[in-house]
């Protein structure tokens, strides 16, 4: 048993989904721009009609900002308003991030479907179909012994053992994923059948008969390109078709970098809509302290402190400094992965409270050298000028700068200004800002920007 003290503060910040109506949750809406996803998201499934077709929504934000919370609040909110959702994390043993292609979503869209829906309506002809692709895994080499390992029991749980069991063997799962993608229409047809069927039959509360499929965690998958052509644009741009074509409301979380690559106006144009869910903004676009978003913050860590942790403790007694809270939550960058890093990387080195400036100082300079370890060469240049222009460069190597927005480095923000409109714009990181190889290079940017301005005004 752990009789530690700083145990159960130490385990209230890690960081994971909050569940709907959780004492932890703090809205963030006033300081994200004004986005609540219930209306984002939402009452673009509820406000659509039957000609309209069926959405299919993309949802996307840094890794850890807190889009599954939000996520797990649109669908309790869905539920409410008389709607089934078919909600799943797809890094949960249905796909393989560092190999993934549309086949493996569409067959854990498949599976979650069936188990979800399996009481209203017959998972038979599915079954069928899987059990006939299985046995055509023989033709690959595959002995029946060996089909035995990988559990094929002609059963329902069986396809999601499918994919799952040959991640450790990438050759074969090439082969496994060639052979069922020439047969993914006709599962795509087979799946539409039966949610049919299930909408038929869905109790009394689901007034609305219709079917919402939330898919989790996709913002997970590794970018590979081949022949300058890269995964996400595969799955996504050239299998629209199948990944838009279940019968029921679709959302796919999907990489931030996707926002801004060079096919994010098809992207736009392809499906209902792209929503990105931007930073806690900690400072304004002139780099002034934003005081409404620190403060939003900082009772995020008071709520899982005091509700989950439950420890007697107010939080102006945590800290010796009694600016110390506010230090962290401007150096996270708004980002609350961050936030709850530094905090538990401060906990750690505490021996008794108030936590002395000391530790604090000890946990920036560590989760700072994990950010300067991601950093290569090249990358300060441009680091320097996202700092300068709160932009991304459009100079045609913007995918060295989604990289950035993929590690973090450049974090984007939104505000609504007073006239209605919601301002976006990107800024490096506030851990990065006081690395030395930054400061050269954002020095030297100013220094060569100066001069260029002097030599066009004399001429």
């Amino acid at each position: 048993m752990n009789s530690d003290p700083r145990g159960p503060i130490y385990r209230s910040l890690q960081l994971f989904p909050l569940q709907p109506d959780d004492p932890a949750y703090v809205s963030c809406e006033s300081v994200r721009g004004e986005q609540d996803v219930l209306q984002e998201l939402g009452d673009t499934i509820v406000l659509s009609g039957e000609e309209d077709g069926y959405t299919c929504q993309l949802y996307t934000g840094a890794r850890g900002s807190g889009k599954s919370t939000e996520l797990l609040r649109l669908r309790q909110d869905l539920e409410r308003k008389g709607y089934f959702v078919v909600y799943f994390e797809a890094d949960r043993g249905d796909i393989e991030i560092d190999d993934t292609e549309h086949t493996d979503i569409l067959l854990a869209c498949t599976r979650h479907i069936i188990e979800d829906l399996k009481d209203f309506a017959d998972s038979q002809p599915l079954l069928d179909w899987l059990k006939t692709r299985l046995q055509s895994l023989i033709e690959l080499g595959l002995t029946e012994v060996e089909l035995e390992k990988v559990g094929v029991e002609f059963q329902l749980p069986q396809l999601g053992k499918l994919m799952t069991n040959f991640k450790s063997v990438p050759d074969l799962r090439t082969e496994v994923r060639k052979k069922i993608d020439l047969h993914t229409p006709s599962l795509v047809e087979i799946l539409n059948k039966f949610i049919n069927k299930a909408k038929e039959k869905l109790p009394s509360k689901y007034n609305q008969r219709e079917i919402v499929v939330i898919v989790d965690n996709l913002d997970r998958i590794v970018l590979i390109k081949e022949n300058d052509r890269s995964n996400y644009e595969r799955i996504f741009l050239d299998r629209k078709n199948l990944m838009q074509g279940l019968n029921c409301h679709v959302i796919y979380t999907v990489p931030i970098s996707m926002k801004y690559a060079h096919y994010a106006t098809n992207l736009a144009e392809d499906y209902d809509q792209l929503v990105m869910m931007p930073m806690i903004m900690i400072r304004t676009k002139n780099a002034q302290p934003y005081q409404a978003g620190i403060d939003i913050l900082k009772e995020m860590v008071n709520r899982r402190i005091t509700k989950k942790a439950q420890v007697p403790i107010q939080l102006e007694d945590l800290f010796e400094n009694p600016d110390a809270l506010d230090i962290l939550c401007q150096k996270s960058g708004g980002y609350v992965r961050n936030l709850m890093q530094l905090m538990q990387a401060t906990v750690k080195h505490l021996k008794s409270l108030p936590i002395p400036d000391r530790f604090v100082n000890l946990a920036i300079s560590e989760v700072r050298k994990v950010y300067h370890d991601s950093i290569y060469a090249d990358d300060w240049q441009k680091l320097a000028e996202v700092s300068l222009t709160k932009g991304i460069s459009q100079d045609g190597k913007d995918g060295e700068y989604r990289e950035l927005l993929f590690r973090r480095c450049i974090l984007e923000y939104s505000f609504v200004m007073e006239d209605g409109t919601r301002d976006y714009w990107q800024d490096v990181h506030p851990l990065i800002e006081t690395m030395d190889e930054f400061i050269v290079a954002r020095e030297k940017l100013i220094k060569e920007r100066e001069l260029e301005n002097g030599s066009n005004s004399s001429n």
